[in-house]
């Protein structure tokens, strides 16, 4: 899934969040993937406010530190918009439909339901497959956001001296990388511990049922302390929600990633009686020999987003 495509390559990950820039360098695929380099370049208050860049200049020097500083070469890159600003919706299809008719169905079901002016959206969509009920139809996942942050983040780039190739939606980006770490699982939990917001994807065999975020309640201490109550109850608030809109589908694993993960996760063991991990995307990499392991296994749940985003292959799957 991309909002935006280019030309297809090998590209750098490159995840644009509210308190930072986070840049990770792959190479190879598969079970012959490794990290070549990685970098986390703190961004000036409210320069990328909740996924809104008010300054592609500011961001786009960012980048560019962040990429020096990950000894990357390549000038491609794959960056995401933040799931908030992004509109969903499953269509059923027929299955027989032509490319060219299928593109018209999308883009007339975005006219219809999407809450922006056509002209005004990046749009794009993926087959999910028959549907279960009704062989002649097919699943198609429609996405759409405003084309203001896709364009803001192609600008960013442009500034570093680089090229976005795709444009990808955060929890997608997520939820291929923690895929490739860990395999295919019944239903898996992916918990953002931002900087502005808290947010809970789920994924049952790849395909995204879920998708809830909440403002981030108070901000965490700098200091290394515990993860506030606050947010405690706010995470408590986005898993109830997910019990109500799907009470049949535990979740067999919940995966937090962000800055916030080391501390999240003993606390929210004890505090939901579930397996609660913090997230490592780069579970069975090769390493290269400049990168610092260790640095690297510290930032691994704030790089989760970078590194799906680093493993992008230009299909048309979420």
């Amino acid at each position: 899934m991309a909002l935006f495509k280019g030309r297809s390559c090998p590209p750098l990950g490159i995840d644009i969040g509210s308190a930072s820039v986070k840049l990770v360098a792959l190479s190879g695929r598969g079970a012959r993937c490794r990290v070549d380099g990685f970098a986390i370049e703190p961004l000036p208050a409210a320069t990328a406010d909740r996924g809104n860049i008010s300054d592609a200049g500011i961001v786009g020097e960012a980048i560019r530190r962040a990429w020096r500083k990950a000894g990357a070469k390549r000038r491609t890159a794959v960056l995401a918009v933040a799931d908030s600003a992004v509109v969903t919706r499953t269509l059923l299809l027929d299955a027989t439909l032509t490319e060219d008719e299928l593109d018209a169905e999308a883009v007339l079901d975005a006219e219809r339901s999407i809450p922006y002016p056509i002209d005004r959206v990046a749009l794009d969509y993926a087959s999910l497959g028959p549907s279960a009920g009704d062989p002649p139809l097919k699943r198609v996942l429609l996405v759409a956001c405003p084309k203001e942050h896709v364009l803001a983040r192609e600008a960013a780039a442009q500034h570093a001296g680089l090229t976005a190739v795709a444009v990808d939606v955060e929890s997608f980006a997520q939820q291929r990388a923690m895929q490739a770490a860990k395999g295919d699982e019944a239903v898996i939990g992916i918990l953002d511990v931002g900087d502005a917001a808290l947010r809970l994807a789920v994924w049952r065999r790849s395909e995204s049922v879920f998708v809830k975020h909440e403002p981030m309640p108070v901000s965490l201490p700098g200091n290394g302390g515990p993860i506030p109550a606050a947010t405690l109850e706010a995470t408590s608030r986005l898993l109830d929600a997910y019990a109500a809109a799907l009470p049949a589908d535990g979740i067999d694993r919940l995966c937090v990633a962000g800055g916030g993960a080391a501390r999240a996760v003993s606390s929210m063991t004890a505090r939901f009686g579930m397996s609660v991990e913090s997230a490592e995307p780069f579970a069975g990499m090769a390493v290269h020999a400049r990168v610092d392991e260790a640095a690297l296994a510290d930032a691994a749940p704030a790089l989760v987003t970078a590194c799906g985003l680093g493993l992008w292959l230009g299909d048309d799957s979420p």
